[in-house]
């Protein structure tokens, strides 16, 4: 079990609301301090362990490197929590967090091969050529197959907009991705279109096999 899971102290009150609209709340509760801010940290670590993991792993770091990021971003959490002056975004300010985190950890490792900065609005040159992908007559490979290859390739060049996809996908909300992404919602409307154009190449070669 996490180690900040273990922060609770039994007999502090937490507010009774389960949704995301008592973030603030949350966060108002670590700036004061006392007995409830135990809680308080293990309660949005729980909600947002999960949806963090997903966003680091996104961008190619394992399971290890991904819980790593995770502590150090509610490390951070709790160091800048305990210094705000007020909360009026809570979600949108933990999102700044984790997105920091990732970039730091990126910049000492090098990988910020194709980008300089995440969900960067500039176009990425010389992306892997989806022709080499093509599907010979008669291949053996099932479509799911060339499907997840493809996916596994795009998300491999375009680990941010893979993301933002595959949250649509798995039934995100619009607003929900913006403020993980830090865009508008408008913004992040077109990011998921032009994502979604992106990826068509990768697994357009795979219709063949789907029309078998």
């Amino acid at each position: 079990m996490s180690q900040l899971r273990n922060l609770s102290h039994p007999g502090a009150e937490l507010p009774s609301r389960s949704d995301g609209a008592d973030d603030d709340h949350l966060l108002q509760t670590i700036m004061d301090g006392g007995t409830g801010s135990g809680r308080a940290i293990a309660a949005l670590y729980d909600r947002y362990e999960v949806q963090m993991l997903r966003f680091f792993r996104a961008h190619s770091l394992d399971i290890h490197d991904a819980e790593d990021l995770l502590q150090y971003t509610f490390v951070k959490v709790i160091e800048k929590a305990r210094s705000l002056k007020e909360v009026s975004n809570g979600r949108a300010w933990l999102w700044q967090i984790a997105r920091n985190t990732l970039l730091d950890a990126l910049r000492r490792r090098k990988s910020l091969s194709r980008r300089q900065e995440l969900f960067d609005d500039d176009e990425v040159e010389g992306y892997a050529d989806p022709s080499s992908q093509s599907v010979e007559s008669g291949s053996p490979r099932r479509a799911e197959e060339c499907v997840s290859a493809g996916l596994l390739a795009f998300k491999r060049d375009f680990p941010d907009r893979w993301f933002v996809v595959s949250e649509q996908l798995d039934g995100a909300e619009i607003n929900s991705i913006s403020i993980v992404i830090g865009r508008s919602i408008a913004a992040t409307t077109v990011y998921i279109s032009q994502s979604k154009k992106k990826l068509a190449p990768y697994i357009d070669n795979c219709r063949a096999l789907l029309e078998k």
